[in-house]
């Protein structure tokens, strides 16, 4: 079963610096709305988390009904939707009700619940897992995860070269020490891509986004990739917060350099008001495009491919 499935988690791409509040980037959300939704799937949450199944059959089943009724953006519904179908499917398992459950399952997929590490290792689901329509789920849910990073990636792509094209967005330069001690500063990695990520061991959506920075530098680290995780962490104590990024970093195997930072070192970026801040840097060294909230794999590798592909001293990728 999910765990996080709590309305902040479920509607939120960003979370505001130096608060506790979450928004979307994009969208201004109907409190009345949002707290229409909030009622059931917080219910539902909690009786699954007390094992009182029936009682999250039940919530989620009203959640469902009311997301029909909803105002809230498409995106946020949808996402609602596919994380609360997913623990339904959990729900309905672990009480004996298979079609049910495997119906539910095969939703949530639909809707990009795309976490295959997370659902091969739920054993919520174990009820279910060798039916036929479960794998079914599991090989069209592939298809459509591929098509849509493809998509993302064609996408970003397009706008990152046309980044390229145009002018930097603002001087931005860092000289920091890792939390391994080491010095990472801009200067020394001209030549190079460069990512640079914006996060807090607080924050939802920055904790979710790291495995796909983990699976980027893996897979494009030799071609001239660097990525520099820059964490804030708000109020906590300088030891402390060095402890939760080193064992954050090493729960999630974070090979990327990582450094804690304070709140006068946010100032070096423009308005910067939201976590995860996400800076793209051509090879040399200027900063293309700044993404604000959580992305996508297929957008983050599209903006990637093609500052590698681009070349030095070229606005458009040419001499």
């Amino acid at each position: 079963m999910r765990s996080a499935a709590r309305i902040v988690t479920a509607l939120v791409a960003v979370c505001l610096a130096g608060t506790a509040q979450h928004v979307r980037a994009q969208d201004e959300l109907d409190p009345d709305e949002v707290e229409k939704l909030a009622t059931p799937l917080q219910e539902g949450d909690e009786a699954s988390a007390a094992k009182d199944y029936p009682k999250a059959i039940a919530a989620y089943e009203k959640l469902f009904k009311k997301l029909d009724q909803s105002k809230l953006p498409e995106r946020v519904k949808k996402n609602v939707e596919m994380r609360s179908r997913y623990n339904y499917a959990c729900a309905l398992a672990l009480t004996a009700k298979k079609p049910e459950a495997l119906k539910a399952f095969a939703r949530s997929v639909e809707l990009g619940f795309w976490d295959w590490k997370h659902i091969d290792e739920d054993t919520d689901l174990d009820s279910i897992r060798k039916e036929d329509d479960f794998k079914k789920a599991i090989e069209n849910g592939k298809v459509l995860q591929k098509a849509q990073q493809e998509k993302d990636a064609k996408e970003a792509g397009d706008e990152m070269k046309k980044a390229l094209a145009g002018e930097p967005l603002f001087d931005f330069s860092f000289d920091v020490k890792t939390i391994d001690g080491k010095t990472v500063k801009l200067s020394d990695l001209k030549g190079k891509v460069v990512i640079v990520d914006f996060w807090g061991t607080w924050c939802p959506p920055c904790r979710a986004e790291i495995p796909d920075f983990v699976k980027l530098y893996e897979t494009y680290k030799d071609q001239g990739l660097e990525i520099v995780g820059l964490a804030f962490e708000r109020d906590a104590e300088p030891e402390d917060a060095l402890k939760a990024v080193k064992d954050f970093a090493s729960k999630e195997k974070i090979k990327y350099p990582l450094s804690v930072i304070d709140a006068e070192f946010l100032s070096k970026v423009p308005d910067l008001r939201a976590f995860p801040t996400t800076l793209f840097i051509d090879k040399d060294g200027k900063v293309r495009v700044r993404a604000v909230g959580q992305r996508e794999y297929g957008v983050l590798e599209g903006y990637t491919k093609a500052l590698l592909d681009a070349k030095k001293n070229g606005k458009d990728g040419k001499e």
